[in-house]
C-alpha cells in the first residue's frame, strides 16, 4: 500500500508550548474526543500531549500544584514520531514496530514540508489501512474479470485460428502425400519425392505445435477434459519408442525400454499419456548428442506407477530448472539457440500430468544428462490387470 497520508492525518488544533497546563487541562474538558493534542511552534510541531498521561500527571499528589501555572512544554512528550504525508505506508507500519511502538498510544505528527498537517492515531491509521484494502479488493476484482475475459478472448481466437490453420494444412499435408506416392504418375525426378516428403513433415510438424498451444491454452483456462479408459502402457511406450526411432537412428542414438514383465495397466487418457511419454522421448532425443542413451524406464508400486525417461545428454543448468517448466521458455533462450522448439514440451507434460492428480520431477546436471519424473496416483494402477496376466 502506498499513497499519500493526508487522509490518515487528523486536523486537531494545535497549541503553543507556552500555554498553562491549567488552560490545557480546560482544553481537554472541552474536547472530549481528543486523546492527543499537539503542541505546535511556527507551524513545526515539537511535542504531544496525550489525554491520558497528562491527567494521570495532574491528578498525583500535589499535581495539580505543581503544574496549572507551568507551561505545557514541561509535560508534553518532546520527541514525537514525526512522518511526512508522502512518507509510503509500509515505511510508516516500519518506524512505528521497528521504534516507536508508542505511536499507536500516543498519536504522531504529519507534515509537510515539516511544517504541521494533522495528528495520526491507531484509530486514523486502521481507517487509512480498510480504506486500502477495499481499494485493492477492487482492483483485485477488476484485474480478474480483466484476466477472465481475456483468457476467454484468448480462447475464441485460437479456436478460429485453429480451424483456418487446420483446414489448409490438411489441404497441404493431404496433397503432398499423394505427390509424395506418385499417385497419378511419376514425378520424373526423385528429388521431387523427397521434397513432397518434407513438405508433409513440416506440415504435421506444424500441425503438432498447433495441437500444443491449443491444449496448453484450454490447461490453462482449466477447460481440457480426460477421457479415461484402460491401456497397456507398455505397448504405448513400444509405440511412442518406434514412432521416434528413425530420428534416434539418424542422431546415432540408441532407445530403450525397461518395465518389469507384469507391469499393470493404467486407467487415464491414453491420448494425454501418449503426448506425455512422446514429449519427454522427442525432448530427450533432441537433446542427447551422437552416441548417447536414452531409457524409458516404468515401475509401479502400492502409492504410484513410475515412468522415468533418463538420457546423457547436454543436461540442464541448476539455475534453468524451474525456468524450462514455464511456458515459452528453454533453458537457452539466446537469440542463437542450437535446438529450435517452441519451449512448450515439458510444460504441457508436467500440466497434462497434473491433470492426472499427478507431479513431474525434473533432476539435471549440466553436461551429464537428465532424469524426467512422472508419478501417477495409485488411483491410475489397474489392480486386476496383473492378476489376470499371471492367471493367463
Amino acid at each position: 500500500m502506498s499513497g499519500s497520508l493526508k487522509s490518515l492525518a487528523l486536523s486537531i488544533p494545535p497549541i503553543s508550548p507556552d500555554q498553562t497546563c491549567a488552560a490545557v487541562y480546560d482544553h481537554f474538558t472541552a474536547n472530549e474526543d481528543f486523546i492527543t493534542v499537539p503542541v505546535v511552534e511556527n507551524d513545526r510541531p515539537i511535542g504531544l500531549i496525550n489525554r491520558h498521561e497528562f491527567i494521570h500527571a495532574l491528578a498525583q499528589q500535589y499535581g495539580r500544584a505543581l503544574y496549572d501555572r507551568q507551561p505545557i512544554r514541561t509535560l508534553m512528550d518532546s520527541a514525537p514520531l514525526v512522518v511526512d504525508v508522502d512518507t509510503p505506508l509500509e515505511t510508516l507500519n516500519r518506524l512505528i514496530v521497528d521504534s516507536n511502538p508508542n505511536a499507536l498510544l500516543q498519536g504522531f505528527f504529519i507534515t509537510r514540508d515539516d511544517r504541521y498537517l494533522g495528528i495520526g492515531t491507531a484509530l486514523s491509521l486502521l481507517q487509512h489501512i480498510n480504506q486500502h484494502m477495499h481499494i485493492r479488493a477492487r482492483e483485485l476484482e477488476e484485474a480478474r474479470r480483466s484476466a477472465e475475459q481475456a483468457s476467454i478472448s484468448k480462447s475464441r481466437f485460437l479456436a478460429a485460428m485453429s480451424h483456418e490453420l487446420r483446414t489448409p494444412l490438411n489441404a497441404v499435408m493431404g496433397f503432398s502425400e499423394l505427390i509424395e506416392q506418385e499417385t497419378y504418375g511419376p514425378l520424373g525426378d526423385p528429388q521431387y519425392v523427397e521434397y513432397a516428403s518434407l513438405i508433409r513433415s513440416s506440415g504435421e510438424h506444424l500441425l503438432t505445435i498447433i495441437d500444443d498451444v491449443l491444449d496448453m491454452s484450454r490447461i490453462e483456462a482449466g477447460k481440457l477434459e480426460l477421457a479415461e479408459e484402460i491401456f497397456s502402457p507398455i505397448e504405448m511406450a513400444i509405440r511412442c519408442v518406434k514412432t521416434l526411432s528413425t530420428q534416434a537412428s539418424d542422431k546415432s542414438v540408441t532407445l530403450s525400454i525397461d518395465h518389469p514383465a507384469d507391469l499393470p495397466d493404467l486407467y487415464a487418457d491414453p491420448g494425454k499419456m501418449r503426448q506425455v511419454i512422446f514429449n519427454l522421448l522427442s525432448n530427450a532425443v533432441k537433446f542427447t548428442p551422437a552416441g548417447g542413451t536414452i531409457e524409458l524406464r516404468m515401475r509401479d508400486t502400492d502409492e504410484e506407477f513410475i515412468l522415468a525417461v533418463i538420457d546423457n545428454g547436454i543436461g540442464i543448468d541448476a539455475k534453468d530448472l524451474s525456468r524450462v517448466l514455464e511456458p515459452f521458455v528453454q533453458a537457452d533462450n539466446g537469440l542463437q539457440r542450437q535446438y529450435n522448439g517452441t519451449g512448450l514440451g515439458l510444460p504441457l507434460t508436467k500440466s497434462l500430468v497434473e491433470l492426472h492428480a499427478g507431479t513431474l520431477e525434473i533432476k539435471s546436471i549440466q553436461g551429464l544428462g537428465t532424469t524426467v519424473i512422472a508419478r501417477l496416483p495409485a488411483d491410475c494402477i489397474v489392480q486386476d490387470s496383473r492378476t489376470l496376466m499371471q492367471v493367463g
